[in-house]
């Protein structure tokens, strides 16, 4: 019931002597800079931070100058995704903000409040909450983000920090010409899930996952994914039951001169991985598991990860959040184990752990074991600080 009219990104009224004046404004944070906010002086203004986790600090600054009387207000909106930005310090005890925290449990299909009954299949469900709940684990700070609606905290011996994924949700990388495709392929056993993950110039996505137990069949997925994605390398867990498919791989890959000639060609890109063996560098690491998060580790933090926007998959971010490390007595570093993730509740990182092998070493040059791939990939969009990928 606002009066006025309201343009794209303008908000004009007219006034009591006939004059029309804007009134309000919106601007997305990339078109801005702090002296966007330079000039406007009224007893009555409110700033307004949708999507806030994505607002930099200068702009926070620059807002609170426009805020400078009694009669002035601020509100910031948005996700309690990233701990380390403006908008978690905002939320914070002792900040001069009041912060109102709302969880999935204060919602109408929790409190029973009253709502028209076609909005209420478009709100967060007890199902939804309970399958997160044994998914990922109340501890897991995407269940503490999307469903306590508070922000998670970075903890010390996390792999991953909360902002590094965040920024490779929010990128958009754009895989050169020579860049190649590796596949990285975890093998489930007791119930956990076969899957397989693509890397492609840091573009990370997970192109296959089952139940299945037979070790044949998750072979012939891994080969038509190979074929599909004409992928240079696929690297298999050798461990446990993931054994007897990386030995099957290399039966088909002497079969050279047989019927199944073509399939043999595909076969030989399946390298079996024991990541329990030892590391390359071994006076820093405790094991190749280690060495190869470690690796992960840095690609994040060197900005050459891309992984599915906010939503998308939910289940690889809730993993990678869970992978801890630590070191050994030697100061080597060496990562938390499955059964001691499964210990404290947590769940075994299958997805995470076929993203790992995707970016292990896979050959020989000069001797040395080439990691993981080159710094060949052109970024399309490199500002992570705005919002999320649309």
């Amino acid at each position: 019931k606002l009066g006025g009219e309201c343009l794209t990104v303008e908000w004009k009224m007219r006034m009591p002597a006939g004059n029309v004046e804007q009134v309000a404004f919106g601007m997305k944070p990339a078109d801005m800079d702090p002296t966007a906010f330079q000039g406007i002086h009224q007893r009555y203004v409110l700033v307004i931070f949708d999507e806030a986790c994505g607002i930099p600090k200068p702009l926070w600054d620059a807002a609170s100058g426009l805020i400078t009387n009694e009669d002035c207000r601020m509100l910031a909106i948005g996700n309690p995704d990233d701990p380390a930005t403006e908008f978690a310090e905002n939320c914070k005890p002792g900040s001069l903000y009041h912060t109102i925290a709302i969880s999935a449990f204060d919602t109408p299909n929790f409190t029973g409040e009253e709502i028209p009954e076609d909005l209420r299949h478009e709100l967060v469900s007890p199902m939804w909450v309970e399958e997160r709940r044994k998914k990922w684990g109340v501890k897991n700070p995407l269940y503490i983000s999307k469903v306590l609606g508070q922000f998670p905290d970075n903890t010390k011996d996390g792999l991953i920090p909360m902002s590094w994924i965040r920024a490779a949700q929010e990128r958009e990388l754009k895989p050169s010409a020579d860049a190649p495709v590796r596949l990285g392929c975890d093998v489930g056993g007791g119930g956990d899930k076969n899957v397989i993950a693509k890397e492609h110039g840091g573009h990370i996505r997970i192109v296959h996952s089952d139940h299945n137990n037979n070790t044949m069949d998750t072979l012939a997925n891994l080969l038509r994914c190979i074929r599909q994605y004409r992928a240079s390398v696929a690297r298999i867990d050798a461990i446990g039951i993931g054994h007897g498919a990386a030995d099957q791989a290399k039966v088909l890959a002497r079969d050279t001169k047989g019927p199944n000639k073509a399939v043999a060609a595909i076969a030989a890109k399946v390298e079996g991985i024991q990541v329990g063996t030892s590391a390359k560098d071994k006076d820093q690491y405790a094991n190749l598991r280690a060495e190869g998060y470690w690796h992960l580790r840095e690609q994040f933090e060197l900005g050459q990860v891309d992984l599915p926007a906010d939503g998308e998959d939910d289940d690889l971010v809730s993993e990678l959040l869970d992978l801890r490390w630590k070191t050994t007595a030697h100061s080597r570093i060496i990562m938390e184990s499955k059964e001691e993730m499964i210990a404290r509740g947590s769940h075994s990182p299958d997805r995470a752990d076929a993203v790992m092998l995707a970016f292990l070493p896979s050959r020989r040059v000069a001797g040395k074991l080439a990691w993981g791939r080159p710094l060949n990939s052109t970024t399309v969009k490199t500002s992570t600080s705005f919002g999320r990928r649309r």
